[in-house]
């Protein structure tokens, strides 16, 4: 995910490191240097297999920046080539964060210093504490608790370049000590209903933040492991500029903004867009217009959510994902032919096509669209498929990937531009939520 300014600075988030994530970054149009973080949303080898070689990449693009980088002024701006930003001078200069479940320190710490890998760049390892096991245990036991030895690994030197570590307490939660969630039963239309409450992380605190003008927040979401999802909120933004309002006093006030204040009267229009949420301005002849006049009608920030490796929601993601404009969510069991189920669970369900995917703790893409309609997405985005979908552009494999969409679309109620199977290198544009998203996403679909 990659959030950028006006002033051309940007900020990229990766989500996943799976085996092949640095190659994959290459091939991107993306750039290393760029990165301001990665997410892991569990310890399976599949999500975390290419932590160690994402992060040399990252940090050998940094460490280059850097040599190629020199101050101006006072100021402190960073100058390389034409690039002026700020954000990317605080970009190239901040560790590189990597946040996930516990257990991630550990786990990078010791691939580093058994490779005897350098680092050449700071970074940074988040751990967020006390993510809950939400599978029900008559589905899949829990995983065997491995704390103790996350906690003797921890205790070891830390790699080269590492900064002091930080772990992160949930910030809103209903878990016992035991870490376990609790179910909050509701009843609609005569038919009951248990949801599973559980911890929010604030990822955003402490002033930092991983994407310029975007909180990012974490909670539980259902899998054979301790798992998390993430979501990306925009800060909502100021009203367009009533320029009628505007023009009118600046028209009416032309002469003596230039006698009396010393300046063009055009300028008067930067200087109000300026202005703080509870500020004004006052015009040669009296009039005074404030911020909330001149750009009334805040608009609402943007949302992606991921989801990662996920059978179900906790209420705290679900209650975090609700109305995304972008929800990112596996389908490995595609068509719904999930393979062995519990016996419970297989006999509860003896049609193939309509099983559960929740019993090995994946999804299908039908499930996956139930989940965009229930949190009121505008785009689905399908991704960790499985490997008997070889992603390629044969007749075969299209055709396959069409029914996928297909059942996703008829599960979420959105139309045929608003559900994708995602491949490699897929780019996909997130208007501002006033745009015309359907006029957007039909030309992207198009082009693709």
């Amino acid at each position: 995910w990659k959030a950028g300014d006006r002033r051309g600075g940007a900020d990229v988030a990766i989500v996943g490191a799976g085996e092949g994530a640095a190659v994959a970054l290459q091939k991107s149009s993306l750039a290393a240097k760029q990165v301001s973080c990665i997410l892991v949303t569990h310890m399976h080898l599949d999500h975390v297999a290419g932590l160690a070689s994402l992060l040399q990449l990252i940090a050998d693009a940094k460490a280059e920046r850097k040599k190629n980088t020199k101050l101006i002024g006072d100021d402190e701006l960073l100058a390389v080539s034409c690039e002026n930003s700020k954000r990317q001078a605080q970009t190239t200069n901040n560790p590189i964060h990597i946040y996930g479940p516990e257990g991630v320190r550990a786990y990078l710490r010791t691939t580093l210093k058994l490779t005897h890998t350098k680092i050449q760049h700071p970074f940074r390892v988040f751990e967020l504490k006390s993510v809950p096991y939400i599978m029900e245990p008559s589905v899949l036991k829990p995983p065997k608790n491995l704390s103790s030895i996350w906690s003797f690994l921890d205790s070891e030197k830390k790699a080269h370049n590492e900064k002091s570590p930080k772990n992160i307490l949930p910030t809103q939660t209903t878990t016992n000590s035991h870490s376990q969630p609790t179910n909050i039963t509701t009843i609609t239309n005569d038919t009951t209903h248990t949801h599973t409450f559980g911890p929010i992380w604030n990822i955003s605190e402490d002033g930092w933040q991983a994407l310029a003008g975007f909180g990012v927040y974490a909670a539980a979401v259902k899998h054979s492991v301790n798992a998390l999802g993430y979501v990306f909120k925009e800060q909502d933004k100021r009203g367009h500029l009533n320029t009628s309002l505007v023009q009118g006093l600046v028209s009416r006030n032309a002469e003596r903004i230039r006698t009396k204040l010393g300046m063009k009267p055009n300028l008067v229009f930067k200087l109000i867009q300026t202005l703080p949420d509870d500020g004004n301005f006052t015009f040669p002849d009296g009039s005074v217009v404030t911020a909330q006049q001149a750009m009334p009608n805040p608009r609402k920030g943007r949302k992606i959510a991921v989801f990662g490796d996920c059978c179900g929601l906790s209420l705290s993601m679900r209650l975090l994902a609700q109305d995304a404009d972008v929800v990112v969510h596996e389908a490995i069991n595609a068509l719904g032919n999930t393979g062995a189920l519990p016996s419970g669970l297989a006999s509860q369900h003896p049609s193939s096509n309509e099983q559960p995917s929740g019993g090995l703790g994946h999804s299908s893409a039908k499930e996956a669209g139930s989940v965009a309609k229930e949190l009121n997405a505008r785009l689905l985005l399908l991704s960790h498929f499985s490997s008997k979908y070889r992603g390629d552009d044969s007749r075969l494999s299209v055709d396959r990937m069409e029914k996928v969409e297909e059942a996703a679309r008829n599960a979420s109620g959105l139309k045929g531009h608003q559900v994708i199977g995602a491949w490699d290198q897929l780019r996909v544009p997130i208007p501002q939520k006033d745009k015309d998203w359907e006029a957007i996403f039909s030309r992207v679909v198009a082009a693709e």
